[in-house]
């Protein structure tokens, strides 16, 4: 049983309202962010190799920079995480958890935090700040905007409040109110 909010009003409902209208287009666009996330991983992959990782890392190669391993290391972990947080999202998504709306705020906001620093971290490697081009930046305004308005949908949309409305039973049926006669919580 969960509770939907129409006309201000908060309406007992059995079940969650369906996955339509604009979160179609949020669960599209988790799908092409998974896909272009494997893409730049599998593009990338060619700088961990051992031999690029010695050229790029080492301090006795034309190519060093002292940069160059924390700013691979920064996007690989990045990437990854950004990658296994979408695969969270995709999950409380079909199971209409109530925490995605926080959760998927929060995955939007770091992952424009993480891109802001990928691009930062490039300009101070003279090899990748030539290869930081106008449309890194456009992208990443684009992002920008995505995220302020995704954001602003789901703190404000109805259809979010009444969908995502599932709790864990699990939680609430392991985790006993504390006692005010058990020690340990006093």
């Amino acid at each position: 049983q969960g509770s939907t909010y129409l006309s201000g009003k908060s309406v007992q409902t059995n079940r969650a309202t369906s996955l339509g209208g604009w979160l179609t287009v949020v669960a599209f666009a988790s799908l092409v962010s998974g896909y272009r996330l494997v893409v730049t991983l599998v593009d990338g992959w060619p700088a961990y190799t051992v031999g690029s990782w010695r050229n790029l890392t080492t301090a006795t190669s034309d190519a060093y920079h002292p940069l160059w391993e924390s700013y691979l290391l920064f996007s690989l972990v990045g990437n990854i995480f950004l990658l296994v947080g979408l695969g969270l999202i995709s999950l409380l998504f079909v199971k209409r958890r109530s925490s995605l709306p926080r959760i998927y705020i929060v995955f939007m906001v770091t992952g424009l935090a993480i891109s802001v620093l990928d691009i930062v971290l490039s300009l101070f490697i003279p090899a990748a700040a030539q290869a930081t081009t106008k449309k890194e930046w456009i992208e990443l305004a684009k992002y920008a905007v995505g995220v302020a308005i995704w954001t602003a949908y789901f703190l404000r949309s109805q259809r979010v409040r009444a969908t995502f409305i599932e709790r864990s039973s699990k939680l609430s049926a392991t985790t006993p109110p504390p006692s005010a006669a058990d020690p340990t919580t006093a």
